[in-house]
């Protein structure tokens, strides 16, 4: 059954496979602008310090909740500070949905130099409502490494997509 439905901006949607669509869908994006720490092996949930739009209020403590089930497509962008890498460091940067890797990118320095080093990944995830996104990151080398440096470095975004 499909159809539309109308009343207020918040309740006016259309009626589709996943129940209630509204007419605004989920977009969101999430910034930071200083820099993260984050120890070596160890894996650091991302938090960010700046929300440049949020369409539903979906975003709180650098998780994005779902409030409406869907399929959502969530990217990230990531940027470790310079360093002095060697061929067998990397960086990885995963989506996790409901506390669970969905997926994990890693980028491989691949040799030795002194330079930032970027990764980046995309995925299409089916959420319920309540359903949530959270964004980590990962660095191997022997001491702690700072990521994030700048918000066109270090952002994610999160959009539905169905």
């Amino acid at each position: 059954m499909s159809g539309i439905i109308g009343g207020g901006e918040n309740s006016s949607g259309i009626i589709g496979k996943h129940g209630l669509v509204p007419q605004k869908w989920s977009a969101a994006r999430m910034t930071q602008s200083s820099t993260i720490s984050v120890g070596s092996n160890t894996w650091v949930k991302l938090i960010y310090n700046a929300v440049p739009y949020d369409e539903l209020g979906e975003i709180g403590s650098s998780r994005f909740t779902a409030k409406y089930a869907g399929i959502y497509n969530a990217s990230a962008v990531l940027r470790a500070s310079d360093f002095a890498w060697t061929a067998a460091q990397g960086l990885y940067i995963a989506i996790r949905i409901n506390g669970t890797e969905q997926i994990t990118k890693r980028t491989n320095a691949g040799g030795s130099f002194t330079s930032a080093v970027n990764v980046s990944l995309s995925g299409d995830f089916s959420l319920a409502i309540g359903g949530y996104i959270e964004f980590w990151v990962h660095q191997q080398t022997a001491g702690t490494q700072n990521v994030g440096t700048g918000a066109s470095y270090n952002n994610s975004s999160i959009h539905r997509v169905a």
